[in-house]
């Protein structure tokens, strides 16, 4: 997709998990947390969990590394996520921006804030003043 002109960007999440079954519809946390996973991811990003992060180590020209873990709505734990990438790509430990979601590589941020405990890269200044101003609209609870 990264080769095709005027292709459309993408963004996806992967997790694994037992779902059910019913009228041709699939229930289940996993199907929840999966969702919010590919939420959270920038565009031509592919975003994990660490059993799929895992499962990658044994897959010819993949590679997975850490984001951190992260808070999602309607999930009761923290989630360590990672990202999927090819070792080529590799640039270098990223994260992501939490007011503009953008992938930030965390020796070229622009901002960096610390905030209860946790540390908060950002992509520009003007994200970060927005953060700083009202760090609890940009946080999971």
């Amino acid at each position: 997709m990264e080769r095709e002109p005027d292709f459309l960007s993408m963004q996806a999440g992967i997790h694994r998990g037992a779902v059910v079954e019913r009228e041709g519809r699939l229930f289940g946390a996993p199907l929840n947390l999966t969702a919010r996973i590919a939420a959270h991811a920038s565009r031509g990003q592919i975003l994990c969990t660490e059993s799929i992060a895992r499962a990658a180590l044994g897959i010819s020209g993949m590679a997975s590394r850490p984001i951190g873990e992260r808070r999602f709505k309607n999930v009761s734990f923290p989630v360590a996520v990672y990202e999927l990438v090819r070792p080529g790509r590799v640039a270098g430990p990223g994260i992501i921006d939490p007011v503009c979601r953008m992938h930030v590589e965390i020796e070229h941020a622009a901002a960096t804030i610390p905030h209860e405990g946790a540390t908060y890269h950002f992509c520009s200044h003007e994200c970060a003043r927005l953060f700083s101003e009202s760090p609890e609209r940009y946080l999971e609870p």
